[in-house]
């Protein structure tokens, strides 16, 4: 991979649906879309035919599609099924813009290469969710060429509102002249400080999508903090979760809610009286999880605190 002198400059600016629909007809829209926010992507790339592809090839693109991200040619019909994803998934992916049209057999093989990257340590490769809209950004200001390795012949990326904005967003990229000349040909090596800058963003964005989902949920508790005492209550209460086993991010949110509901500290203090024995019990009980059972208990204590506005 070549390398380009850091850093890759991004121009950030908004950019709205009709203008996007307008572009339809050059050729020079594609989408990659992550099927995990919706199983019915495999089935609409079926139906697209030779417009779209899987980026994971032969057995794992059969076993493993729904989970997999794809890659779709724009037209105006396919951008109003992939903007309905959009408005249910913020994760779904995002739009790349180039100045001309370009197979999508080309873009299926440089994408293709940037599926799993090697870590600073160990000698098996990882997912590279390089995909994740919430990533791209700081992806891209990775330095050492990464960016423009990554985005090949790209001179735009679009991105879908979320947590942090309302509005379409727009990244304008210096395009290179070499298009796919910086594909790499072998798995890339991050280096200790790429995957901690990484890894730094991957939690500012969970840290944020909990912030949102506790603020619609508790909009008077939450109203009560300021932004970052919140997010150091979701981090501290996070940090217990994984202490206490709770790792899958659905079990940390049931374990913010019941914080949230019962007071920081709830599961030692007597809170909710059965939460010791629960915690210092078998992960599972009648096959059911510590955390449901947490919660179990938590709802026969005190039910309206756990409904939507039910701590003010």
């Amino acid at each position: 991979m070549h390398a380009l002198a850091p850093p890759y400059q991004v121009q950030e600016g908004e950019v709205d649906w009709a203008a996007l629909k307008e572009r339809c007809g050059a050729g020079t829209l594609v989408a990659l879309l992550d099927a995990c926010g919706n199983k019915d992507v495999p089935g609409w790339c079926g139906e697209w035919k030779e417009r779209a592809g899987c980026l994971y090839e032969d057995l794992a693109g059969d076993y493993y599609n729904t989970e997999a991200p794809h890659l779709v040619l724009l037209d105006d019909e396919i951008l109003e099924t992939v903007t309905s994803v959009a408005d249910e998934d913020p994760k779904w992916g995002f739009i790349l813009e180039t100045a001309q049209p370009v197979p999508l057999e080309n873009w299926l093989k440089h994408w293709r290469s940037w599926l799993y990257v090697y870590p600073p340590k160990g000698p098996d490769t990882v997912l590279f969710r390089f995909y994740d809209p919430s990533l791209i950004k700081t992806i891209l200001s990775l330095p050492n060429g990464f960016g423009a390795a990554l985005t090949g012949p790209a001179c735009a990326i679009h991105l879908t509102p979320d947590e942090e904005r309302e509005t379409w967003q727009t990244l304008e990229l210096p395009s290179p002249a070499d298009g796919f000349q910086n594909t790499p040909t072998t798995p890339v090596t991050l280096s200790k400080a790429q995957l901690d800058r990484l890894l730094d963003r991957f939690h500012e964005v969970r840290h944020l999508r909990f912030l949102k989902f506790l603020s619609e949920m508790y909009p008077s508790k939450m109203a009560q903090a300021t932004r970052d005492e919140a997010l150091q209550f979701i981090q501290v209460n996070e940090r217990k979760a994984n202490k206490l086993g709770f790792d899958m991010e659905v079990d940390v949110a049931k374990f913010l809610i019941l914080a949230t509901a019962f007071g920081h500290g709830f599961e030692a203090n007597g809170a909710i009286p059965d939460a010791s024995a629960i915690l210092s019990g078998p992960d599972y009980v009648a096959g059911e999880p510590k955390i449901d059972r947490l919660v179990a208990a938590a709802r026969e204590l005190d039910a309206a605190r756990l409904q939507p506005g039910g701590v003010q």
